[in-house]
């Protein structure tokens, strides 16, 4: 008997401990604690800056700071392995770039599947590259640069930041869509690249606009073609693939914010409106295109399906081509 009332009095102790703890701390609205934003590359890139600008005015928004992470190694595959295997709960966040949509196709030993182990948030800023030669080059329109490494395929080539950039498969797509051979010469960056190109080294140069955006204003770089949809307005005269005759061929990466699958949609749908106003902000837009970007914005599904079809295009790309990673 006296067993039975002890037993009693210890469970009513624990009712008495359930109840008194406050409703809120089982159920704290997100968010409640600062919010992790992991960055698959070292700080001072494109990646890492638009993620810092965007942190910066979304931890006021959202009344909790936003802590970037820097994570590089392995084509950011160390950092997305680290959000994809994060608990779902809002507070871990990849910014990734447009290598989501490479990296498949060029390591056969991810740990993880970009598209399934990830919640879509919001695509941040477009990057497009530009093709661009050597200053004495005697070549000034796409035309002109489709007609010269046809007529030269011994000495014709391609400067990139390194195998497996967009600058490396932008000038593979560029050889399968206008069948030219422009042999590609990777550096260990973008500086290194433009600085061979501007040297002579290596003829053409593949690159995002920011790297080699000082070269081409002093003139020792001559930009030929723009790869994205729309001209850039650091580079208002220097027209498009789909205005130079090569309708279709877009070449760019990409800034997004991933979050673990199995994220809540309310907490992805307030993450999606937050930073979507942030992007509209018309000083940030302006910040955004002195760095030769866009702001992208838009929903979930959008960012989906852009992952998706350039998944898709790369895959193309780096089989036809035959690309590895040394």
């Amino acid at each position: 008997m006296k067993g039975i009332q002890m037993l009693c009095r210890g469970a009513l102790l624990v009712l008495c401990a359930i109840q008194a703890v406050p409703v809120g701390a089982q159920t704290a609205p997100w968010p409640s604690k600062p919010v992790r934003l992991i960055v698959g590359y070292p700080p001072g890139g494109g990646t890492d800056l638009t993620a810092r600008l965007v942190a910066d005015r979304l931890s006021p928004a959202l009344g909790q700071p936003i802590i970037v992470e820097n994570r590089p190694g392995a084509g950011s595959n160390i950092a997305g392995e680290l959000v994809a295997k994060s608990a779902p709960d809002g507070y871990t966040l990849f910014a990734s770039a447009g290598a989501m949509s490479t990296n498949p196709s060029l390591y056969p030993n991810m740990a993880f599947d970009p598209i399934k182990d990830f919640a879509p948030v919001i695509g941040l800023a477009l990057l497009p590259n530009v093709i661009a030669v050597n200053a004495a080059l005697p070549v000034n329109s796409l035309q002109e640069l489709i007609a010269y490494a046809k007529a030269n395929p011994a000495t014709a080539a391609c400067a990139s930041s390194s195998v497996g950039s967009t600058g490396h498969l932008s000038c593979e797509l560029f050889n399968l869509q206008t069948g030219t051979r422009l042999l590609h010469v990777p550096y260990k960056g973008s500086a290194g690249a433009a600085a061979a190109v501007m040297a002579g080294q290596v003829p053409v140069l593949f690159d995002q606009i920011p790297a080699p955006l000082p070269h081409i204003r002093s003139g020792r770089i001559r930009a030929i073609v723009l790869t994205g949809p729309k001209r850039n307005a650091n580079l208002p005269d220097v027209p498009t693939t789909d205005e130079s005759g090569l309708p279709g061929f877009h070449a760019n990466t990409w800034v997004a914010v991933f979050a673990p699958a199995g994220t809540a949609g309310a907490i992805v749908a307030r993450l999606n409106a937050e930073i979507d106003r942030i992007l509209q902000a018309a000083d940030l837009q302006q910040r955004f295109n002195s760095m030769g970007m866009e702001a992208i914005g838009g929903t979930p599904e959008n960012l989906s399906q852009l992952l998706a079809a350039d998944t898709a295009k790369w895959a193309r790309v780096i089989k036809a081509a035959g690309v590895k990673l040394e």
